[in-house]
């Protein structure tokens, strides 16, 4: 009985066949490991890393940042003959304005919110008064009162939102006009964390008005901090206040006129304010 022997391989064909099946495998191998299918730790982690990039917060929409609209969205344009108050202007065309998303204080009010009043109605004339700009309409075209509504545009400055950011607006939703009212929204953050307008020390006390040194007004609201000295603007001439000067309780400190309190009187007479006569010392 003769036994089965298996056939006689070429010892060099055998290594050609190793090195061939190693190849396969390794080739298997790094596919399976990088592939953007496979389900390894790798994976995971590339993952991880673009779910991280995806979930930081986005910037703050900066309103300068904002694109002017389509010139076929915007009036043509427009001179503004009168500025009425702090939202609403006069055309030389007659027509008036009233801006839309922000509402300003009203001119009727007497206090701090007269004040703010005055301030806004101030802040518009000197960014729009006799200038030529154009305007956006959002969805509506007037208001009960026959104001047309519409934001108002200075080469690339919004008017509305520069009021708002300056803190001499709130920002206000007039549905279904809302187009700018998350940004709008941003502007009123922003003048908040800046204390700016009636966001801060603005008209915190009632108007002077042209009060000279002797001439008495309302008592002053007591100063937000330890700082107690006032500055006060007599007929354009600056005199700061002690605690133990006559004048003291009857000056009212109005920082819309340029007006404000000191800490120390080394700090008022740096900047060029002097004590009022009736101090004692």
């Amino acid at each position: 009985m003769r036994l089965f022997r298996p056939p006689r391989i070429n010892p060099l064909f055998a290594m050609f066949l190793y090195g061939t099946l190693t190849g396969a495998f390794v080739t298997l191998l790094v596919v399976t490991r990088f592939s953007p299918l496979a389900g390894s730790d790798d994976q995971g982690a590339v993952k991880g890393v673009s779910t991280e990039i995806q979930a930081q917060p986005q910037a703050a929409v900066s309103l300068r940042a904002v694109n002017v609209p389509a010139q076929e969205a915007l009036s043509d344009a427009v001179v503004v003959k009168r500025v009425i108050d702090g939202d609403t202007v006069e055309l030389e065309s007659g027509l008036r304005v009233r801006y839309i998303g922000m509402d300003s204080p009203e001119m009727a009010e007497r206090g701090v919110e007269g004040c703010l009043a005055e301030a806004a109605q101030e802040a518009n004339n000197n960014l729009v008064q006799g200038k030529t700009g154009r305007m956006e309409r959002d969805t509506s075209d007037k208001d009960r009162y026959g104001r047309l509504l519409r934001y108002v545009w200075l080469d690339t400055m919004q008017i509305n939102a520069t009021l708002v950011e300056q803190g001499l607006a709130r920002a206000i939703a007039y549905p279904p006009d809302v187009k700018y009212q998350q940004e709008l929204a941003i502007a009123e953050t922003r003048a908040k964390e800046g204390r700016r307008g009636m966001w801060g020390d603005l008209c915190r006390t009632a108007a002077s008005g042209d009060a000279t040194e002797e001439q008495a007004v309302s008592p002053a609201l007591p100063p937000v901090s330890e700082c107690t000295i006032k500055g006060n603007i007599s007929n354009g001439e600056k005199i700061y206040h002690l605690s133990g000067c006559k004048s003291y309780t009857k000056t009212v400190i109005t920082p819309a006129t340029g007006e404000r309190w000191f800490c120390t009187e080394e700090e008022a007479r740096a900047v060029g304010w002097r004590k009022a006569k009736d101090c004692s010392n």
